[in-house]
């Protein structure tokens, strides 16, 4: 798939116009990277002490994950948007009330869900970076595949966040802050 044509794009206008899809990916990594500090670290991944439900405290590496789905009759695919790359379909995402804590980030420095971090997430973004809330949102595009045969579709953009665990975590017992 390389090109993507959709209306509107990025800018406010209404226009249609062809935008390559490493272009798309650029200009979406952007915004969220214009946004804070805290969103950068985000993407990036930090550490923290995550408790999912009906488990014990573990930590590693939380990682928000913020990826594009371009759907046409023929086909249905992903992208991670920061690493290029499909996400991992196990990995996304993670559950609303996951708590996590990380002295990484200003947002979670006390333990908090998951949920009140996307919240804080989102409303920075609309500040911010108000553009992809039209992808967040979904819209109709005209797609070309390798063929550069266009076919009608709709792009999609949507957040979630993937925990990598630490192997070597020894005492799932005690509460790590």
């Amino acid at each position: 798939m390389d090109l993507l044509q959709t209306s509107p794009a990025l800018s406010n206008q209404a226009l249609q116009q062809a935008v390559e899809l490493e272009a798309l990916t650029h200009q979406l990594l952007w915004s969220f990277s214009r946004s804070s500090y805290e969103v950068v670290q985000l993407m990036g991944g930090i550490r923290v002490n995550l408790l999912q439900p009906e488990r014990h405290w573990e930590t590693g590496t939380l990682r928000l994950l913020a990826r594009l789905n371009s759907k046409t009759p023929e086909q249905d695919w992903y992208l991670d948007i920061a690493t290029r790359q499909p996400p991992q379909p196990h990995v996304f995402p993670l559950a609303d009330d996951v708590i996590v804590q990380s002295h990484e980030s200003h947002w979670c420095k006390q333990p908090n869900v998951l949920e009140q971090l996307e919240a804080k997430l989102m409303h920075q973004l609309e500040q911010v970076a108000p553009e992809l809330h039209l992808f967040m949102s979904g819209t109709e595009a005209e797609i070309s595949d390798a063929r550069q045969q266009w076919h009608s579709g709709a792009i999609q953009l949507s957040i979630g966040f993937e925990f990598i665990p630490d192997l070597n975590y020894s005492n799932p017992d005690s509460y790590p802050g």
